[in-house]
């Protein structure tokens, strides 16, 4: 947490040494594993207040990541809000769900399932349905509709990871 005013050194050392402790008492990181074993090693985590940017070029994966990285940390039973400001909800949904079953999504826009694809996706609905996901969609999402929506969701759970999709896309508020 910020404080605002400046701190002693050693005053910082002091609270350094706490948390180092605190952090060997439990014997695990305190930040949140993304699922990716070199980030998760390296970075530790992720971790309250930080503010992560993911870039690349166009069509490298940058939102099928960051849904892996979302359904990898609801599945740990830690609530996730994801904005898009490019996708719809139904299509972050459908993408989640064919990486789970296996089913290619390719397959599935070009309606060339069968029965047994129609049972996987079935079952990796079900598997998915209690994670702790909520998907917000529209395009011009502004930076207070996504905060008003990020409190009242935080209101009600303990949200722990915050995406938004498309930064560039989002409605400055001035």
């Amino acid at each position: 947490e910020f404080g605002g005013e400046p701190v002693d050194f050693s005053k910082a050392l002091d609270d350094a040494s706490l948390a180092v402790d605190e952090l060997f008492m439990r014997k695990r990181s305190a930040g949140v594993m993304i699922g990716v074993e070199l980030f998760d090693e390296a970075a530790g985590g992720l971790f309250p207040g930080e503010l992560v940017l993911l870039a690349a070029r166009p069509s490298v994966g940058k939102t099928a990541l960051g849904l892996q990285v979302t359904q990898h940390i609801a599945s740990k039973g830690k609530p996730v809000y994801f904005a898009s400001l490019e996708m719809r909800t139904t299509d972050l949904a459908m993408r989640v769900l064919c990486a789970e079953s296996g089913v290619s999504l390719a397959r599935v826009r070009s309606a060339d399932i069968g029965p047994v694809d129609t049972v996987e996706l079935a079952q990796a609905s079900r598997d998915l349905a209690h994670l702790p996901i909520w998907l917000h969609d529209r395009p011009g999402l502004s930076v207070l509709d996504i905060r008003r929506a990020c409190r009242r969701l935080a209101s009600r759970v303990d949200l722990s990871l915050i995406v938004v999709d498309y930064l560039q896309r989002v409605t400055p508020s001035d």
